[in-house]
This record gives structure tokens, sequence and C-alpha cells, in this order.
């Protein structure tokens, strides 16, 4: 037999015993309900005879106010012998009295020993009263309420509400038992014995060994495993201990009906106890807020029941009166005891207990007040013994006085009752510390720093909007969450989120968007990590800025209403400070874009003014030793020796004339070399003759220049420097000669008193020209001035005054921006 047939055989096994054992839960739960309703529709039309006999002695003790009991002429203290012909003892031993009754207009005789004479009176059968109908209706309804609980959390959800497999027979015997008792008092007493006995030796051990693993919780907060072993071994010693006593003592069905009528309320306070001490070791071990409401909801109905039972049924008794309409208590008793079976029912299948738990802990916490309150008035009324209406003020004054520091007590007595309303502080700084922040790093972290604060670190992701590239989602910050993708980019998912709700379940996300178009990002953000909720970050609709995705609590703690409402605050500031932050981010790009673009343009001028500089360079060297040197001037030397060995006057005077022509040529020549290659650029002390040698030649054709004046103490400027502040010079110098018509040029050097500071050129004429100074469209001088000093690392300032004059201003380091 090969290893997938064994599987499938113990498959088959596991299905079968499976079938069975729910096959038998249904079959129970069918059993217990025809029971319930057969019961019912017995007992309905009976009408109660009105008289309460002593199960041991036979005799009358109790006779309701016209009664047939009464009006036959039974009195308290008679001894019954007799009913429906049938002797006493074995009437008590009958199973099913609702046999012997006849129709509704035959009498019920019933024979009684008054004194030493037996009397046989005929009590006509009344129809039954409301009242009785009432207390057999609430009854009915405690059943069903405990019948539903464990047929829906036993069978139907158990799965996914019980934590074992005795939570079902639990509740449906407790609906068997509750349904069936007044019907088995009333005619079958054999019947009530047994469910006294099923009540107390069984349910209410069982009820301990049920919570032992309901509500389903952590192993941790599980009780260990001798508590369950010591329930089950005692729950089966007990019964067997009781079971041999009353065999070897012979006792009747009567004697231990009534004794275990007399246990129940010891028994169901035991099993209170017990329960609560379970539920409540497990409640302050527990770490899931779920789970915790879950015990605590159990813990409070018990506790409200206990409370209301205590005000309706304790304190009159406390205070030795019978309550006025004893029918009216009894339904109550058993309404009241509907709030166990549906806080179970609640806990059990409700997603989110939130709202029923804060109503809960507040409605027990006031109960307990009012209960406590109202035992010490009882307390006080008793010994003082208050009866005039002036004494009855002082006491309706002294329990308001009360009821403030009883409240305290409570709280303090029972902390889970404790209501505090939602606190958001975390949220609401993070809020402020948004609006003060433009950095985009840390508006993120901000966003992953308040989730993680206020919700107990779950994990967390945020996307923001890419700078660069607009409608992409960018991976900014992830806290407990592991290979996600860098990048969102425009698809189905964020179409989705776009018209989404600002804060959406992942869920709902799953649900909406075509798992077929998803691309593999958004596959793995959707399906393959744990974020259960997503808040969207937009200023305005269909303005996506980001995207915040917070995982589970650590509690398992669902977000509530009022976490979403506080998210979406949140978010909407956010939006608007991410809305600011990346306009300003991409106003920063587009500024270092624009200023490396501007770097670029100055560094391929400055490369392109040096590659022009290094051939001017080369230009002039040839030009003055090639064709001045190995030219010009070897042809001026042999003009003049010609000219001293030529007698002709005329040849003579034309030799002078060339060698004239020759020299201007030269002249001329060296200019432009000067231009070219300013002399002296070699020399780092030399800016002062570097300068002077343009001024000198415009003074030969322009006497308003004036000369060079110079200040501080030379230092040494780099030789691109020096030539930027020569062509500043001339071209300042040629604008203010040609356009200006200035009388007046005043050039000026400033030397720097430190070398990291920066020297200044300024020219300064007195021209009157009533056009202001600006680049014109062919006029490229202004441009080339900025350009020469941008290149650099310095800057020209012009300054003009129209009809009285300009000054530009070269300002310079001392060693050029490229060092």
């Amino acid at each position: 037999m090969n290893v997938s047939a064994i599987q499938s055989l113990r498959l088959t096994l596991r299905t079968a015993r499976w079938f069975r054992c729910r096959w038998l839960e249904y079959a129970f739960a069918t059993l217990v309900m025809v029971c319930v309703g057969a019961a019912n529709l017995l007992l309905w039309p009976i009408p109660p005879l009105g008289v309460d006999v002593d199960p041991f002695s036979y005799k009358v003790t109790h006779l309701d106010v016209g009664s047939s009991a009464m009006r036959a002429g039974l009195h308290i203290g008679d001894r019954v012998v007799q009913i429906y012909d049938v002797p006493i003892e074995e009437l008590y031993n009958h199973i099913n009295w609702v046999s012997l009754i006849g129709p509704r207009t035959h009498v019920i005789p019933i024979v009684v020993q008054r004194g030493t004479t037996l009397m046989r009176l005929h009590m006509v059968q009344d129809p039954p009263r409301t009242s009785d109908h009432l207390v057999q209706l609430a009854a009915l309804i405690l059943a069903l309420a405990c019948w539903v609980t464990g047929y829906w959390i036993g069978i139907v959800r158990r799965e996914q509400a019980a934590g074992s497999a005795l939570v079902a027979p639990y509740w449906l015997g407790m609906s068997g038992v509750i349904g069936c008792a007044l019907f088995a008092q009333a005619m079958a007493k054999p019947v009530y014995a047994l469910l006294l006995w099923v009540l107390v030796f069984m349910l209410v051990p069982l009820s301990m060994y049920v919570h032992t693993r309901y509500p389903v919780r952590d192993t941790s907060s599980q009780p260990s495993r001798w508590v369950t072993r010591s329930l089950v071994v005692g729950t089966v010693a007990l019964n067997i201990t009781a079971l041999s006593w009353v065999i070897a003592r012979h006792i009747t069905l009567t004697a231990i009906a009534n004794t275990l009528s007399l246990a129940v309320p010891f028994a169901l306070l035991a099993g209170l106890v017990g329960s609560g001490s379970i539920l409540w070791s497990s409640y302050r071990s527990t770490s899931v807020e779920h789970i915790r409401r879950q015990l605590r909801l159990i813990l409070i109905s018990c506790l409200l029941a206990g409370l209301l039972w205590t005000l309706l049924w304790a304190l009159p008794i406390l205070l030795g009166a019978r309550p006025a309409n004893l029918t009216v208590v009894q339904i109550c008793i058993f309404l009241i005891g509907t709030l166990i079976p549906i806080a179970y029912l609640v806990g059990g299948v409700a997603r989110s207990l939130v709202v029923v738990d804060r109503l809960a802990r507040r409605a027990v916490q006031v109960l307990a007040t009012i209960t406590l309150v109202l035992g010490v008035l009882t307390w006080l009324t008793d010994l003082q013994a208050f009866h005039e209406p002036n004494e009855s003020l002082i006491i309706a004054l002294l329990g308001v006085g009360l009821y403030g520091p009883t409240q305290r007590l409570v709280r303090n007595i029972l902390p889970f009752t404790e209501v505090t309303d939602p606190n958001y502080q975390a949220l609401e700084s993070t809020q402020e510390q948004l609006r003060a922040t433009v950095e985009l790093p840390r508006l993120a972290e901000l966003l992953r720093s308040g989730v993680e604060q206020q919700f107990g670190f779950p994990p967390c992701v945020v996307y923001l909007a890419d700078v660069g590239d607009h409608g992409t989602l960018a991976l900014a910050v992830s806290a407990h969450v592991h290979d996600l993708p860098a990048q969102l980019s425009p698809g189905p998912l964020l179409t989705v989120v776009q018209m989404s709700e600002p804060i959406v379940d992942n869920h709902y996300l799953v649900a909406q968007v075509n798992q077929e178009q998803l691309t593999p990002a958004e596959r793995t953000l959707l399906l393959g990590s744990p974020i259960v909720l997503w808040c969207v970050i937009q200023p305005h609709p269909g303005t996506l800025v980001g995207l915040l995705g917070i995982g589970m609590r650590n509690n398992l703690d669902p977000y509530r209403a009022e976490d979403r409402v506080a998210l979406r605050r949140m978010c909407r500031t956010a939006g608007l400070a991410l809305t600011g932050s990346i306009t300003f981010a991409r106003q920063q790009a587009a500024e270092r874009a624009a200023h490396e673009a501007e770097t670029l343009a100055r560094q391929l001028h400055k490369r392109l003014q040096m590659s022009q500089d290094k051939h001017n360079q080369e230009i002039a060297y040839t030009m003055h030793d090639e064709v001045m040197h190995g030219y010009l001037e070897p042809n001026i030397v042999a003009l003049k020796q010609l000219a001293t060995k030529v007698d002709d006057l005329h040849t003579r005077t034309e030799l002078v004339t060339a060698i004239s022509r020759e020299r201007h040529v030269m002249q001329a020549l060296r200019s432009l070399c000067e231009d070219l290659r300013p002399t002296g650029l070699e020399e780092p002390f030399g800016l002062a003759a570097v300068l002077r040698t343009p001024l000198l030649r415009f003074r030969m054709t322009a006497p308003s220049v004036g000369y060079l004046e110079v200040s501080g103490v030379p230092q040494p400027v780099a030789e691109l420097v020096q030539l930027a502040a020569f062509r500043i010079l001339k071209e300042a110098v040629t604008n203010a000669i040609n356009h200006a018509a200035a009388q007046h040029i005043v050039v000026q050097l400033s030397y720097p008193p430190l070398s990291n500071s920066p020297g200044r050129l300024t020219i300064m004429d007195d021209g009157t020209t009533t056009q202001p100074v600006r680049p014109r469209k062919g006029n490229l001088g202004l441009y080339a001035m900025q350009e020469y000093a941008r290149a650099v690392g310095g800057q020209v300032q012009i300054n003009q005054q129209i009809g009285r004059g300009t000054r530009v201003e070269f300002s310079f380091p001392l060693m050029s921006s490229d060092g």
C-alpha cells in the first residue's frame, strides 16, 4: 500500500469520525428541542392547583389566595393522603401526572387527613392564569437562548468560535434542564430529580471544564493541564460518590429532588466562582484584545445577572419582606438569566465587540454601584429603623452622597469595568509635526512613528509620490515588512486606490481589482504583505501623493471606526504637507538642474575660452617670433643698411618711408599680440601692469582715460583672473568712450586685505548718455563681461545714473573658481 493510499484512508477515517460526531450533535440538539417543546406544550394548558405540599411529611405548607385548593376547603397543616385517587407516595414516584388529569370539566379528587379525620375533597380545574403562562414563557426564552447559543457556537460555528467539543453539549444540556424544569417540577417528580442531578453533578462541573478552552485563546493563557484533569477526575468522582451514597442509603427520588433543589443555588455559585476564576486568570494572561473582550463580556454578563438578581431577590429578603408580586420576580430572574447565553453568543459570533464591551462595562459599573449603595442604605435603615419622612429624606441624601465614592470603589475593585475614551495623542502630535516639516524623508518617518506609537508597533509601510516621475509612488520607509516593491507605477491598483475611500481595507482592494491585470509589484503588495489597512494620502480627490499601509496590531484588535477617523485626519494633514513638500522638492530639483545646466555652460564656456586663449597665445607667439622678429625686424634692418648706401635722394626717401611703414606694421602687430596675449600674465603680481598697458593705448586716442589707481598690498592673482580683468577693463572703457561720451574715466584696482577676500576693479565715467545700460539684441559686450566674470567665479555689477555716469565693478577672487 503506497503513501498516497494511506493518506487517503486516514482522511476518509477522519471524515467519517467527524461525520459521526457532527451527526450525534445534530441529533442531541434535535432531541433537546423536541423535549423542551413537548414539556412546555404539555404544561401550557394544565392549571396550577395553588397548593404547596412538603415532600417528606406531605403536609400543606402554602395555599394561594383564591385558588381551587382554598375554595375546596384545604387548610395549611392538612396531610395529603391521595390525589387523583393515587396514594401520595406513589404519585411522587409517578413519571407523568398528565395521564392522571382528566378533562377540564372533571374535578380533581383529593383525600386529606385533618387531625385524625380523613376528608375527601374535590378541586375544580381553573383555567391557567396569565401570570403562570408568563413565567413559563420567560423560562422558555431562557431555554431557547441556551439552545441557540449551544447550536450556533458549538455546532454551526464550532471551527471559528468554539475551543472545546463540549460547548454544544453544555449549552444544549442547560437548555434541556431549564426548558423541562417547570414541567418536571409540576408533573414528573422523578424527572425533576434527574434534571437536578444533571444540573448539579454534571453541568456545573462541565461549565468550569468548558471555560478552560472557551473562548479560544493562545496556549499561554490556557489553564495548565492538571487543572483540566482535576476537573474531569473530580466530576467523575463526585458522581460516583453521590450515586453510591444514594444506593447505600436507599434515598428516595423525592428526597433527592428536595435535597438537590436546596443545593442548586450553592452549586450555581460554585460554578460561577470556578468559571470566573478560570476566565479571570486567562483574562490577565492573554494579550489578544478581542479575546480579552470576549472574556470580559462573559464575566460582565455573569456579574450583571448576579447584581440584578441581588436587587430583585436578595435585597428584599435582607429587608425581611416577601416580594409583593412573586411572579414578576420569577419572570425577571429568568429573563435576566438570558444575559449569560446571549453574552456567549455575541462574543462567539460578532467580529467586533467594541460597542457591546463599552456598554456592558458601563452597565455593570452603574449596577454594582447602585447595588452597593442600596445594600448600605438597607443596612442603615434596618439598623436605625428609619420610618419617618424626614428620616427617609436623610437616607435619600445619604445615598446621593455615597454614589460617587462607591463608584470609585467599584472601579478599584473591578478594574475591567473602567471605560476610557480612545486617546489619539500620538496621531495628533504627528499632525502638528507634519505641519512644520517640508522634508519628504522626515514626513515619511513621522507617519511611521505616529502609527507605531498609536497602535503598538504594527507592520507599516509608506509610499510617497516620486519627485521626478509624476504618477509613480516610491517606497519611502517600511517597518516589520520585507520584500516590498520599491516603486508602484500607475496601474489597476493605484486607479482603484484613487477612487476608494480615504481609509480602505486590504481585502476590499483585493476584491475590487482584477488580479489577472495586476503587476508583480502590485500583487506582492496586496497578496504577499501583512498590510490590512490602507490610508490614501491625497490633498484633493484624484490627487494621490502617498499611500500608508498598516498591518494588524500586536494584540490582534481590529481597527475601529474611531481609529479610522483619527487616521483620516492625519492623512488629510499629511496630504497637504506632502503637496507642499513635493512642490518644494520639485522646485529644488528644477533649481538644481538649472544650476547644473548653468554650471555646465560655464564650464563649457571656460573650456572654450581657455581653448581660445591657448589658440590666441599660439597666434601671438607665432606673430611675435616669426612675423615680427623673423621678417619685419630683419627687413627694417636691411632697409636701414640699404638707405645708408644709397646716394640718390629720391630713393633714400622711398626707403625711409618703407622703414616707417614697416615700423607701423610692427607696432600694429605688437598691439594685436598684446590683445591676444597681454604681457605680464605669467607674473602673479603683474595684474596692475597688465591693466596699465591697455589704458596707455586708450590715452593715445582718448585723453579722458585716466591712469590706473591701485590701493592695497599687491597679492598674487591667477592668470585666468588677470585675463578676465583685462577683457572687462577693455570692454568697459570702450563702451564709455564710444557710447557714453565720457569726459573723465577713472580706473581703480583694490587688493583685499586677506587672500580669501575678493579684489575689486572699478571703472567709473561721467558719461551723459540717456540710454539705459542693459543687454540688447546685437550688443554682446555686457554678456561677455558677465561671462568673463562667472568663468573665474567673480561677479560684475553695473550701476548707472542716467545723464551722470556709469560705474562698472568687477569683484574677483585672487584664484579662479577651479583653483
